[in-house]
């Protein structure tokens, strides 16, 4: 059985995203989209006031619906096609840019995946570092707490370890360009 007969076996019901999330948290909870996720629901997400995850094992589209801790990778499987998950606002962009990938979400990103984050300012296209060494840096990184908050040390250390990402402003992204997204273009 291949892993998409494997999980259209056991497929969470379709929701109204928006009111999915809008419940309070009780529990991490997965559900299915009714149709692929547009640019004014991906806008969206980052008002939230907790991280979002979406995925496409295709043909069909997640959501998973997190805590403040964020979206648990198990939740997000590294063989989806699509992987997104959303940073929400913070209280102070200049200290925290949420379209930058944290080093959680370069570490936990899936190889084969597209892997897409949303904030406010627009999408970001991140890639996982193709070096083991870069790999077990940035895993070393995180358990000893050892790279910095601050804004430009934090983008040398993601030049120091070849982490790639780019970010796409609200502005330049339309349906077109979101579906050339979904499609690793």
């Amino acid at each position: 059985m291949t892993l998409e007969q494997e999980s259209s076996q056991n497929l969470p019901p379709i929701v109204e995203p928006r009111e999915f999330l809008d419940r309070p948290f009780i529990a991490y909870e997965v559900g299915r989209l009714p149709s692929s996720p547009t640019v004014a629901f991906l806008q969206w997400l980052p008002t939230l006031k907790t991280e979002t995850g979406l995925g496409l094992i295709k043909p069909h589209w997640f959501v998973v619906k997190a805590s403040e801790m964020g979206v648990p990778s198990y939740l997000m499987p590294a063989y989806s096609d699509v992987l997104i998950h959303s940073h929400p606002k913070a209280d102070d962009e200049e200290k925290e840019p949420g379209h930058i990938p944290s080093a959680g979400d370069f570490h936990n990103c899936s190889e084969t995946a597209v892997n897409l984050l949303v904030s406010e300012k627009g999408i970001t296209r991140y890639w996982k570092p193709e070096d083991d060494r870069d790999r077990r840096s940035i895993s070393q990184a995180i358990f000893n707490e050892t790279y910095s908050k601050d804004v430009p040390s934090y983008l040398g250390f993601l030049k120091s370890v070849n982490a790639r990402f780019e970010v796409y402003s609200w502005e330049e992204v339309g349906e077109t360009k979101l579906t050339e997204l979904f499609e690793g273009k």
